[in-house]
């Protein structure tokens, strides 16, 4: 509450009158009469009235009271004010630590010119007696400071400088999470609702949403940058299509790709150069091939690391690595005493679908005619034959077995049923997903018995197993009680469904591409207990398939398992910078501003209506009770 004309309160002084009145105010007044006994009468029904006299009196005198009170209110005009923000000078700073802030001219990066600046602003706002709040935009967003005053500027310079003395540290390598920067904003802004937000970063924004930005780039600065490369195989060789852009500034420069492990050739080598103008701050696409470089053609590679030698302002995005040139060889044995198509086609299309992911060799054995191998293959299908022991180098798939080691944890029964069945489901499991099971007819299969260490993936009458799965630490093995040729299933499409998701869950891939963003996550698989996730910082060990990780930082990741065999696989696959942080030139779109509740409109409620009619009250209550006492 306020008072527009405190002088009012002299009105009080009506109190002194008041007291003033009641002590000159005579007691009582000598009169004369004709009889004494009209006034004994007076006095002693005046005796009668008093307790409740001095009641009235006493009301009287605080309605009077009261009454002087609220004229001397009124005079001095009271009103409600409304809600008005602190006077003082309120500013809300967002830092953005994207890569993009690590560009520098002459040894500063932006990232520190920009905290250079708000310290500057943080010095002028305190000595003003203003606040000031600092949010670091990183890879996640947090406070650096919330409402620096002159008191505690000491501790937000320090913060500061600790940032600035490490800026690849305190910045991303990818995109700030800008968002929830001013998601911390809108919290400060909750209580200083006037405060201007500045964003301090190296963008233009289309539409800035309000908020002031703070353009720290240097005009000077450029930079060039491989956006992206991929490997193409044509007619089985492979060309590099690389990307290459150069922004602020036009340049004129080559693009070198050093090939490793050229051709499957261990140590061999071979590096290919293109020349490239690049103007107008538009990608060029650029070819590496025999054609293109007149270098050796190339099938194979273990990795190519593609670069630019340039003096720009950021040099995070001047190199790229493809991995993924050296496929991984399975070696497949068939044997049967019968073969026939259906598997040696299952295994075609299989090498064909899965090529870019696998080198799949195949050997067929009928072992009518040789024995069949049991060792140096990693996958046997072993289909009508009699297994004295296990091979225990690879995955095992026995079709309509005659016989088995007892070591398999499968028991042959003697005994073969015949007549019309179809099959049911059993447990679900990733090698019978999406297959249905009363579709398919047997007409003979064998009895057989399946270890507490099986799976029971299909069943046939009263529930007996007729095809079971087996994956221990030391054992893959799959087995199937019937022939396809006394079945349906080849006519379907649960066979080839069955047959691929059986290569697929006992030879997953550790991953499907091998180039990513920062920011990105990977989903990644193993054929091995433990995956081991190593480089740029990252060591972890994953136990549980598939795993998804977030990427981080940019640069090369190794994967490295050990499968049942002992052998170890390893493999490679690079994270690069995004794009958006590449490009010096395009401006963003729109910036999502914080919000901020709409700030009450100044209007002051006036109280002096209801003074009035407490005064209006209190004069009638006055009046009352002097009427009822005289």
């Amino acid at each position: 509450m306020n008072w527009l004309v405190p002088l009012g309160f002299l009105g009080l002084l009506g109190l002194l009158a008041l007291l003033l009145i009641y002590l000159i105010k005579p007691n009582f007044q000598k009169k004369s009469v004709s009889s004494t006994y009209v006034w004994k009468l007076s006095f002693r029904f005046q005796k009668k009235r008093n307790p409740i006299t001095r009641v009235q009196d006493i009301l009287l005198l605080i309605c009077q009271i009261l009454a002087i009170v609220a004229l001397a209110f009124i005079m001095a005009q009271p009103v409600l004010e409304a809600f008005r923000p602190a006077a003082v000078t309120q500013k809300v700073c967002v830092l953005d630590g994207s890569v993009s802030m690590l560009a520098q001219t002459d040894g500063e990066t932006r990232f520190e010119r920009a905290a250079g600046q708000i310290r500057t602003l943080a010095r002028q706002v305190t000595q003003e007696g203003g606040e000031i709040s600092v949010i670091l935009a990183g890879e996640d967003a947090e406070y650096v400071s919330v409402r620096t005053t002159a008191d505690t500027l000491d501790e937000l310079s320090a913060a500061l400088e600790e940032l600035c003395a490490s800026p690849a540290a305190s910045c991303t390598y990818g995109s700030a999470d800008i968002d929830g920067a001013m998601e911390l904003a809108e919290q400060v802004l909750a209580q200083t609702p006037l405060a201007d937000v500045m964003f301090y970063t190296s963008k233009e924004y289309i539409d800035d949403g309000g908020v002031e930005v703070v353009n720290v780039s240097d005009p000077s600065e450029y930079n060039v940058a491989i956006l992206n490369a991929e490997p193409l195989l044509v007619e089985n060789y492979y060309t590099f299509s690389v990307d290459v852009a150069s922004y602020g500034r036009d340049a004129d420069l080559t693009v070198y790709c050093q090939v490793y492990g050229l051709n499957g050739v261990e140590n061999a080598e071979e590096l290919y150069s293109v020349r490239v103008w690049l103007d107008g701050d538009t990608p060029q696409n650029v070819l590496f091939n025999a054609e293109t470089t007149g270098g050796t053609a190339i099938f194979a590679y273990e990795s190519a690391y593609i670069y630019v030698r340039a003096e720009d302002s950021l040099g995070y995005d001047n190199q790229f690595y493809l991995y993924g040139g050296t496929k991984e060889t399975v070696r497949i044995q068939y044997a049967s005493s019968v073969p026939n198509i259906f598997f040696r086609a299952g295994i075609m299309s299989l090498r064909e679908s899965l090529r870019s992911r696998w080198n799949i060799e195949y050997v067929e054995v009928n072992t009518q005619y040789r024995e069949a191998a049991t060792s140096g293959f990693d996958f046997y299908i072993f289909e009508s034959v009699s297994l004295p022991t296990l091979p225990t180098d690879g995955v095992v798939m026995l079709v309509n077995p005659l016989s088995v080691p007892d070591s398999s944890g499968i028991r042959l029964e003697n005994y073969v049923r015949s007549g019309n069945m179809y099959l049911s489901r059993g447990e679900d499991h990733p090698i019978t997903e999406g297959v249905d099971a009363s579709k398919i007819f047997v007409s003979e299969y064998a009895g057989m018995t399946l270890s507490d260490d099986f799976t029971t993936l299909l069943t046939a009458v009263r529930g007996e197993p007729v095809l079971g799965v087996r994956n221990d630490e030391d054992t893959k093995l799959v087995v199937m009680a019937f022939e396809v040729q006394n079945s349906d299933i080849t006519l379907l499409l649960e066979f080839p469904r069955i047959f691929f998701q059986t290569f697929e869950y006992f030879f997953p891939s550790t991953i499907t591409q091998y180039n990513f963003e920062v920011g990105e996550s990977v989903s990644l698989n193993a054929r091995a207990p433990e995956l081991k996730v190593s480089g740029q910082g990252t060591q972890l060990t994953l136990t549980q398939f598939p795993a998804t990780i977030r990427l981080s930082a940019y640069g090369t990741y190794t994967l490295t398992q050990t499968l049942f065999t002992g052998r170890d696989v390893v493999e490679n696959f690079y994270v690069k910078i995004p794009n958006s942080e590449s490009d010096f030139a395009t401006p963003v779109e729109a910036l999502t501003a914080p919000y901020v509740e709409p700030v009450p409109e100044n209007e002051d409620y006036d109280l002096l209506i209801w003074l009035a009619g407490a005064l209006v009250l209190l004069l009638f209550a006055e009046w009352a009770f002097n009427r009822h006492s005289i």
